[in-house]
């Protein structure tokens, strides 16, 4: 009997039980489960069971798959019938999962005897699978029914594709009903059936929810869990609105989708995190929000890389950055009701505004004075105390949350190449200091703090400059004088007659200026000119304290004369006096001391000098050579002994009468023959002929022509000689 018959097509033992009223799911037993059981085995659907027992569909389902024994039975059941109870479910369950598993005879193709996806009608009136029947007539043009011959036109059976489409949306539907309750391994079958039914039909957005209702009940099964959650995400991906997201956020934990989520490309998707994080941020907020919070986080700071990359690279950062700081501020500044801890959001917000100062400042209109006081504050601190190994790790820590995106994409250079920017750390100080207008101490507490990170800092220079005139005219005297006489000097170069005059100038104020002496003592003559010789004095002997620091005796000297001429009494430059005058002359005796050793240092050395001269090399060239000059032609040569040239080298002297060359008329050839490595400078003198060694490098020419000549004599002077492979060269006295 199919799923579709009537009641009145029912069988006879089906007919003759009374319809009873409706029982609740513990009541089914008896002759009301002996219904249940003998109408699904007969292949009645199960909202139909459950209308004609008054049942609900969950308690049919109940009654089929749970297998239990009731405890109470109707009044008239044997012994032998409770016994058969279990044996009768596992029956019900058989037939269930015969029926949702099995395909109606009238809807298989009769070749491929597979459930058909495009019926046609053949020319024999039988249907058949489009494609099957196609390549059964190529091969043999005859009924496959009746084995007649027939042709090859087909045409579409809508009826058969009405009753396919039909019977498995039923299918679907009634998979769906009975899936959770009952055991796993049927489940997973009537699943995978249900999702094979599907899967054709997408990207149809009804077929789209079905599917992630089928994926849903897998990810309950522990078998499917990983593959149907991984699933649900990549629909998730492509249709947000394929399921109740926060239905699926409800099992974010008992699925462990955590570890998924960070498993695929496909997940690390930031419009998915987002549609996550929104759905389980909505009131009333979900458990897992905190998480998906920190995952949008991690994923947005793994994007910023350093700056110098290419323009797309650049761009991408750049938005990063500020996805990022409009994600972190607000659950910093505790105005997401979402958020349980906003403390732990003010430190991520810290780190950004530590480290990403530069990209928020470039182009986004990002504002200061919109910087909650507490952030200030905490960045100020993340500056101040930790370096730049240890802010990295703090980054990694915090916003390492999806550690597989950061091991993979992260460079921390772009988070620290500008962490310890101490201009923008006295930003921030200066921006506390303009909220504290009510309290001029803590404001020059503040500034303060900003022109010790950043003395050269123009507007901290200014806020500070302009505090301390008001609190000197409104109080007469400020208690860090240093600081504001650096300042004016580094304003006007010099410190203006109306502000000097209110300064006292205490020893102790003094000592803490940091002025060049110069500048120093510049001011120590203006006071003098004021007639305030005695601080003038004070500052000179300041100046002369760094100008002897520095090593620089002879400006110290000067500095403590001008302080003893503008106050005598001043011990310290009198003391400095006679200081600078003994040094002076202890090292005067040193330099006498070091000019004499230097001198008897020269003696010795120009005494070494004359041992080193080299002897004059005389060649005399035997007669018996020099009559063969007479028959000699160009190329031919006479050759002298060797002889020592000094550093352990020797060299000969060869003599062309006729010239070395062929061609040369008139002239005669001298050449000096030595180490290939050497170069050696001096003179040679042949007869009445000079000719000079000036070799720099050993490639240097050696040899030269001179007009041919009855030469009887060669003499050689050596002056110096330098091997390739030495930086030494070795000078002779000639």
């Amino acid at each position: 009997m199919s799923s579709g018959d009537g009641a009145a097509e029912q069988p006879a033992r089906m007919r003759e039980v009374p319809a009873p009223k409706r029982k609740k799911p513990s009541d089914i037993c008896g002759e009301t489960l002996q219904t249940v059981l003998s109408m699904s085995k007969d292949g009645v659907s199960t909202d139909k069971i459950a209308k004609w027992c008054r049942l609900t569909s969950d308690d049919v389902v109940a009654a089929l798959a749970k297998r239990r024994r009731t405890e109470d039975t109707l009044e008239g059941v044997t012994d032998r019938q409770a016994a058969s109870h279990p044996e009768a479910e596992q029956e019900g369950m058989e037939s269930l999962m015969s029926r949702l598993l099995s395909d109606p005879d009238d809807l298989l193709c009769p070749i491929l005897h597979t459930l058909m996806e495009q019926p046609v009608v053949a020319e024999d009136g039988f249907t058949y699978e489009k494609e099957a029947i196609q390549d059964a007539l190529n091969m043999r043009p005859k009924s496959p029914k009746t084995n007649e011959p027939m042709g090859d036109k087909v045409i579409p059976n809508q009826e058969k594709v009405a009753a396919i489409l039909d019977f498995k949306e039923k299918t679907i539907d009634e998979i769906l009903s009975v899936a959770s309750h009952i055991p796993s391994e049927e489940a997973e079958k009537l699943l995978q059936r249900a999702e094979d039914f599907i899967r054709p039909k997408l990207p149809d957005g009804a077929y789209q929810r079905k599917l992630a209702k089928v994926l849903q009940l897998k990810a309950g099964l522990p078998s499917e869990q990983d593959v149907a959650v991984s699933q649900l995400l990549c629909l998730l991906a492509d249709n947000p609105q394929a399921m109740d997201v926060r239905q699926f956020l409800e099992n974010f934990y008992t699925w462990e989708v955590w570890p998924i989520l960070r498993s695929c490309r496909v997940h690390r998707k930031d419009d998915l995190v987002e549609v996550l994080r929104k759905a389980a941020s909505t009131a009333p907020t979900m458990a897992c929000a905190e998480d998906l919070d920190r995952l949008r986080a991690s994923r947005l700071a793994a994007g910023v890389k350093a700056h110098g990359g290419g323009f797309r690279q650049n761009l991408a950062s750049f938005w990063n950055v500020n996805k990022l700081w409009r994600f972190v501020l607000p659950r910093a500044s505790g105005s997401v009701d979402s958020v349980t801890d906003p403390g732990m959001w003010l430190e991520g917000a810290a780190l950004v505004l530590a480290g990403l100062h530069v990209w928020l400042r470039s182009k986004s209109p990002f504002c200061l004075p919109d910087v909650p006081e507490k952030l200030l504050a905490e960045s100020i601190s993340c500056l101040r105390t930790l370096s730049p190994e240890d802010f990295g790790a703090r980054v990694c820590l915090f916003f390492g949350t999806d550690a597989d995106v950061w091991n993979e994409n992260s460079d921390l250079t772009g988070w620290t190449e500008n962490y310890c920017d101490q201009d923008f750390l006295a930003l921030l100080f200066l921006e506390l200091s303009r909220r504290r207008s009510g309290d001029r101490a803590a404001q020059k507490e503040l500034l303060l703090q900003a022109l010790d990170a950043s003395p050269r800092h123009d507007l901290v220079r200014d806020s500070l400059l302009q505090l301390f005139l008001e609190s000197l005219d409104i109080e007469g005297s400020v208690k860090e004088e240093h600081v504001l006489i650096t300042l004016l000097l580094a304003k006007h170069d010099k410190v203006p007659e109306e502000t000097l005059s209110k300064l006292t100038l205490a020893p102790d104020q003094v000592k803490e200026l940091k002025l060049a002496p110069p500048t120093c003592l510049g001011l120590a003559n203006q006071l003098a000119a004021a007639d305030r010789s005695e601080q003038g004095a004070r500052l000179a002997v300041h100046a002369a304290t760094q100008f002897d620091a520095m090593g620089d005796q002879e400006n110290a000297m000067l500095a403590y004369g001008r302080a003893y001429s503008m106050d005598r009494r001043n011990e310290d430059a009198l003391h400095g006096m006679v200081g600078s005058c003994s040094r002076v002359m202890k090292m005067c005796s040193e330099l006498q001391v070091c000019i004499e050793n230097l001198q008897e240092k020269v003696q010795i050395l120009q005494r070494q000098r004359l041992r080193l001269a080299l002897p004059c090399k005389v060649w005399d060239i035997p007669p018996e050579d020099l009559r063969r000059c007479d028959t000699m032609v160009s190329g031919d040569y006479v050759e002298s002994p060797m002889f020592h040239i000094g550093d352990s080298l020797s060299a000969t002297l060869r003599y062309y009468p006729r010239g070395s060359q062929a061609g040369q008329r008139a002239l005669a050839t001298i050449a000096l023959l030595c180490d290939d490595s050497c170069a050696v400078s001096g003179k040679i003198r042949i007869g009445s002929q000079t000719v000079v060694l000036r070799a720099r490098v050993p490639s240097d020419r050696k040899s030269w022509d001179i007009p041919a000549a009855d030469y009887r004599q060669v003499r050689v002077w050596i002056k110096s000689v330098r091997r390739q492979d030495s930086s030494l060269t070795h000078n002779f006295v000639m």
